[in-house]
Parts: C-alpha cells; structure tokens; sequence
C-alpha cells in the first residue's frame, strides 16, 4: 500500500503518519511526504481560475500535487488542491481523508466521476475555536488587548479601571450561542466555571442533560 500525505506547518506530514501508524497499524505501508509553506505563506482564498474553479483555500500546483501523490492509493491531505486535471494524472487514487471540516479544496463532483472516495473531518477545530471564543470575550469584558496596548506604549490608563466603562464581570453577564453543535457545545463547556447566564439558538438541537442542570435555555423567534 501506497499512502501520499500532503501536510503543511500547521498539520505536518509526519504527525499524520505517525498517527496512521499507531491508529491504524499501517507500518509497512510506504509513505510518501510533503509538506507546504501555510501558514507561513497564504492559501489561494477564493475560487480559483481554470481546472481551480471549483475548489478554493488551497496552496499548490498541478504539478506540485500529482508529484506528491504519484502512484499512491491513498492521499491524506490538509490544503492541496484536487482537480478533476490532478485527478487524470492519477490513476491509482482511490481515497482521499481531509483534515478540514469542509473539504473545499476537493473538487467533490471530480471524485466521484473518477471513482475516489472522500472523508472529510467534521468539528476537528471545535476546540481551538472554542478557546479562541472565550478569549476574545475575556478580552473584550476585561479590555485586555486596550490596557495591553497602552502599557506597550508607556501609558497609564486608569480610565480602563473604571466601573461605568469596565462594566459587569463576566458572572454577571449573560451569553448567547449562536448555533450548538460541536463549537457551541464546547464554549458552554468553558463558560460555566466562569459562572454566567448562558442561553442559545439552534433549530437542529435540543437541551441536553448539562443544560437541564446548569439551566441553560433554548430560545428562539417566539420566544
């Protein structure tokens, strides 16, 4: 067997195959490895031009890409591109795993015609999305990126101290999801030791236990 992996610097080709190895046990697979300069240099954001109309958030080249995959079977893959042209040049390809919650730099309809099963990785950055929420909310209640700032620059910002401008501590605050699946769930999870009301929307999910307990509400346009 036959395993291409086209990693970055954020998601290493190595950690991939160190992971296939000890999940799997796939150790006398041959592994071929790439790894791309994202985020150290940007992603191709928007649709792309040509064979690249169809796929976006990607970094590489045709050529780049059917190099890295040759004659393998298998392609684990975080933001090379995969055309229907790439997809040609190919022929041995028979699955691709994308470690992104939506596989936009697949072209889907390209697979299927050629016969190549996608899996994709739903959720894989609810975590790092959740902590980055409840940052930003600490830093916005408590005006730390303000009082941080001011400090860099040798300034005494006693008005950031404030009650009529620092405002309610978090525990007296009330904070609504937008949404409740796998990211939401995880910002609940983080704000309740912080002790504040928590409500939230989704048309799709209902309260559960930890809700129930923690008196968490659902609420929505009736409401």
């Amino acid at each position: 067997m036959k395993i291409s992996i086209y990693g970055d610097q954020f998601m290493k080709a190595e950690v991939f195959e160190e992971v296939i190895k000890r999940d799997l046990g796939l150790h006398d697979a041959t592994y071929y490895k790439t790894n791309a300069l994202w985020p150290d240099e940007p992603f191709h954001n928007e649709y792309g031009k040509g064979d690249f109309s169809k796929i976006k958030e990607y970094l590489g080249t045709s050529e780049q890409v059917v190099n890295a995959i040759g004659d393998s079977e298998i392609l684990i893959n975080h933001i090379a591109p995969i055309s229907e042209e790439i997809l040609k040049q190919v022929p041995n390809l028979k699955f691709i795993g994308v470690s992104r919650g939506g596989p936009v730099n697949i072209d889907l309809e390209a697979c299927k015609k050629f016969g190549v099963t996608v899996s994709n990785a739903p959720g894989r950055n609810a975590s790092a999305v959740a902590e980055f929420t409840v940052a930003s909310i600490l830093a916005e209640t408590r005006l730390i990126t303000k009082g941080h700032q001011s400090m860099i620059e040798g300034q005494w910002r006693g008005d950031l101290y404030r009650y009529d401008i620092t405002g309610k501590e978090l525990c007296e605050m009330t904070v609504g999801l937008v949404g409740y699946s796998h990211i939401g769930k995880r910002v609940r999870n983080l704000l309740l030791p912080f002790g504040c009301k928590i409500i939230f929307t989704d048309p799709f999910v209902d309260p559960d236990e930890i809700d129930v307990k923690n008196n968490i509400e659902k609420v929505s346009k009736k409401n």
